[in-house]
């Protein structure tokens, strides 16, 4: 997620990351939308992931260019996130959590539709 490459591959990778992160952590984004999701996170973490889930949105779905606001918190995203969640949560928490096999099972695995 910290490496180079164009705007949408730097990011869906920024964005892959910070969901596996918070996964792992056991935050998953089970039966929420992409917006209540990053909400959700920003109310629990104190980070600015709606306005970077917003960022990733247009660029997923629309044509449309964007603008140096845009493009300054899509780059500098995933580095002032982790940092910010890492300082909310001790480390023997996010120790505990990253060692949870189940929860990395769970992000890979996909819901089946009915």
């Amino acid at each position: 997620a910290k490496g180079g490459g164009n705007s949408y591959s730097k990011a869906f990778n920024g964005y892959r990351a910070a969901l596996f992160y918070l996964n792992q952590l056991g935050y998953p984004r089970t039966n929420l939308s992409p917006e209540q999701y990053a909400h959700y996170t920003d109310v629990q973490f104190g980070t600015d992931f709606k306005a970077f889930s917003r960022i990733y949105q247009k660029l997923k779905y629309s044509k449309l260019p964007l603008n140096e606001a845009e493009e300054k918190t899509m780059q500098s995203f995933i580095v002032p996130f982790v940092k910010q969640v890492k300082t909310t949560l001790p480390f023997k928490i996010r120790l505990s959590k990253f060692l949870n096999i189940y929860n990395t099972i769970q992000y890979f695995q996909q819901p089946k539709i009915s």
